[in-house]
């Protein structure tokens, strides 16, 4: 049985994040302006590099606090709005 990193469950981690967060957005139908700001998005995401696999998970529903693990890096952040469409996404 393989060892089980923190390096090895982030990077087998992101593949499955990736799908869940496309689930989620493909089984929500965008307005045309969301649309548009979604074509900006992707725009934008289109020219970002990481420097390694990101991962997020919500820590914290009812703050809205989510935590991003990037690379070696972990960030809290708080954005309820964010948290509750990751809950959604879910469902």
């Amino acid at each position: 049985m393989a060892k089980l990193t923190r390096r090895t469950l982030v990077q087998t981690s992101v593949g499955a994040a990736a799908v869940g967060v496309l689930a989620g957005v493909v089984t929500t139908a965008p307005h045309s302006a969301a649309a548009a700001s979604s074509e900006a998005a992707m725009t934008q995401l289109s020219k970002a590099k990481l420097p390694g696999p990101m991962v997020a998970y919500v820590s914290d529903l009812a703050k809205g606090e989510i935590v991003l693990m990037v690379g070696e890096q972990q960030i809290t952040v708080r954005d309820p709005e964010l948290a509750v469409r990751l809950l959604k996404a879910t469902q």
